[in-house]
């Protein structure tokens, strides 16, 4: 709830970041998409690829663990 919902929280912004990243990437879904199924407009998702995209540069675990779910594995 809190990944599509509102909350700006450290957490839920990096998940949702995260997982617009990982549904753009691994189900090649259009931006306009992504927004209706986030309940967010294209400028919205747009940003969030943009953050998720430095996140993986600046965070060695965030790029991990999304290019891990992005092969189609997740390890816990």
């Amino acid at each position: 709830r809190e990944v599509l919902g509102d909350s700006r929280g450290d957490a839920a912004v990096r998940v949702r970041f995260g997982a617009i990243w990982l549904t753009k990437k691994r189900l090649g879904w259009q931006d306009d998409r992504i927004g209706g199924f986030f309940n967010r407009d294209r400028s919205s998702i747009s940003h969030a690829l943009s953050r998720a995209e430095e996140m993986r540069q600046a965070d060695e675990r965030f790029c991990q663990v999304t290019d891990d779910i992005a092969a189609g594995g997740v390890r816990c």
